[in-house]
């Protein structure tokens, strides 16, 4: 298992509730997160996967929000770009 990196972030509590009703509006036997923390790990490997893997559909989530530079093939200079 590869080791995890800790961050801390802060978040308005709005988007706190509204990224909560995604923990409670989770069907009982998905394979969603079931926490707040999950749902956001979530969402950025999602975001990681649209500027390592070309083609994925996450770039365009990447790209509607305005990082097209992180699409230029400057992902190409990460380690572990290549096992994308």
């Amino acid at each position: 298992m590869k080791q995890k990196v800790k961050l801390e972030i802060e978040l308005s509590p709005e988007t706190v509730t509204w990224l909560n009703v995604l923990v409670e509006g989770r069907p009982k036997d998905s394979e969603m997160p079931d926490t707040l923390e999950g749902i956001i790990e979530q969402i950025a490997v999602h975001f990681a996967e649209g500027v390592k893997r070309p083609g994925s559909w996450e770039r365009e989530m990447v790209r509607i929000m305005g990082y097209q530079k992180a699409l230029t093939g400057h992902e190409k200079d990460i380690p572990g770009y290549e096992n994308a």
